[in-house]
């Protein structure tokens, strides 16, 4: 296996989980926190830090599927022009992907800890 299809298959795995967990979040999570801040009457947490980190996350997947399908393609140059952004983005996925979570999943989730206190 060629040193272009490794970082490609990397590049594959970091574009599933940064593209599945913000749409999760997304679609799921944020707004069954909506409906349960207005189920208790309680004043709405600002939601913009974790759609601006998970806005980042997808981002990052959307680019990593992008490098994986172009370092899978069959002409070389078109491979060697791509390995190394490839290989940069999946250090910097690696590195910016628990960041990025743990920035939506505290910004989403906290405010709940702040409701409790309330009662």
């Amino acid at each position: 296996m060629s040193k272009y299809k490794i970082v490609g298959i990397i590049n594959f795995i970091f574009s599933g989980l940064q593209i599945i967990y913000p749409l999760l979040a997304i679609f799921f999570t944020i707004p069954r926190l909506t409906k349960l801040y207005t189920e208790v009457s309680a004043e709405m947490p600002s939601f913009a830090p974790a759609y601006l980190a998970l806005g980042f996350n997808l981002l990052l997947g959307i680019t990593n599927f992008f490098l994986g399908f172009k370092l899978f393609s069959k002409q070389e140059k078109i491979q060697e022009k791509y390995f190394k952004f490839g290989l940069v983005l999946a250090v910097t996925s690696f590195l910016l992907m628990g960041v990025f979570s743990g920035i939506a999943t505290l910004s989403a989730v906290l405010p709940i800890y702040n409701l409790t206190s309330h009662f």
